[in-house]
């Protein structure tokens, strides 16, 4: 006899919970280099050790994550995701005492840490919370991730900047208060996990496509994400030593240029919403999506003034 799958009703609240954390976690994130001219001139940074500050917080996340991931598909623990702001409060906490370069690798480190683990268990209630509706979930939970990364800078300029890197303590109680958020997600995690066993759904079995076409799969996304997340980060990191040393331009005109960029990836995740569940029906469209959308900005960015930024 063939076991008919379990699909509960959407939970928009739970979406809507898990959003507003990535939101958090994301605008937490991104406080790092946002201190970067600051920390640069107080420790007298060189440029490798700035970079050694963003892969240890982004080598970290990205190392971890799947192995977190697979931990929790093979053991889900409901708190995870509380835990996960947590460890970002300490690495917060970290970060607005440390009065050495060590001291700022190890806040990094935690940060990436409390990320790594963030990120697959909050996919994971997204999908659980979707009733179906997978592109729907998934793309609401990037918007709140790319509204916090859009909120950096504005965060940057009008606290970090002015009143230096104690301030960054502050939003510890941002996630203080992710946290109380995730407590509530987590005693739905397990209501949701009670009543899917009582509904009698099948136990999770593997993935139905070949192996092959799975790696092959897993390479080309990994590739799009690559391609991505390269110049986003490098926007994020050292475009504002790129300004600075080139046209002269102080920090707070800086922030203005990013706040002309960052804020389009958070107007893509919007136009996104509507039409995440259509183009996930579709084969190909996501993917051919992805691919060229980098393609118009990789030969302008956004103008500083009367010149562009990169020439």
């Amino acid at each position: 006899m063939t076991q008919r799958a379990v699909t509960l009703p959407t939970s928009y609240c739970v979406i809507l919970a898990v959003s507003s954390t990535h939101l958090i976690n994301d605008l937490i994130q991104f406080l790092l280099p946002a201190l970067y001219p600051l920390l640069k001139s107080e420790y007298a940074l060189s440029y490798f050790q700035l970079g050694l500050l963003t892969l240890a917080q982004q080598i970290t996340a990205c190392i971890l994550q799947p192995v977190l991931g697979l931990y929790g598909d093979l053991r889900p623990k409901p708190y995870s995701l509380a835990l996960s702001l947590a460890i970002v409060a300490i690495g917060v906490l970290l970060l607005a005492t440390a009065g050495s370069f060590e001291g700022l690798l190890v806040a990094s480190t935690v940060l990436g840490l409390g990320s790594a683990l963030f990120h697959p268990e909050a996919s994971r209630v997204c999908r659980m919370a979707s009733g179906g509706r997978l592109g729907f979930a998934q793309s609401s939970f990037q918007v709140g991730g790319n509204t916090g990364t859009a909120l950096g800078p504005l965060a940057a300029a009008i606290i970090v900047l002015p009143l230096g890197q104690f301030s960054t303590i502050w939003f510890g109680l941002l996630a203080v208060g992710g946290i109380i958020i995730l407590l509530w997600v987590a005693r739905w995690f397990t209501h949701h996990q009670r009543m899917m066993q009582a509904a009698g759904a099948p136990a999770a079995t593997g993935p139905a496509l070949p192996r092959k076409r799975l790696v092959i799969a897993f390479a080309v996304l990994g590739a799009l994400l690559l391609s991505k997340f390269v110049y986003i980060e490098t926007f994020k990191a050292y475009y504002v030593f790129f300004l600075i040393e080139k046209f002269g331009l102080d920090i707070p005109t800086h922030r203005a240029c990013c706040l002309s960029f960052l804020p389009l990836l958070l107007l893509a995740r919007f136009s996104a919403v509507p039409s995440g569940t259509v183009l996930a029906a579709k084969r190909s469209s996501g993917a051919r999506l992805s691919a060229r959308s980098p393609l118009p900005f990789c030969c302008r960015t956004p103008p500083c003034g009367r010149q562009y930024a990169l020439a």
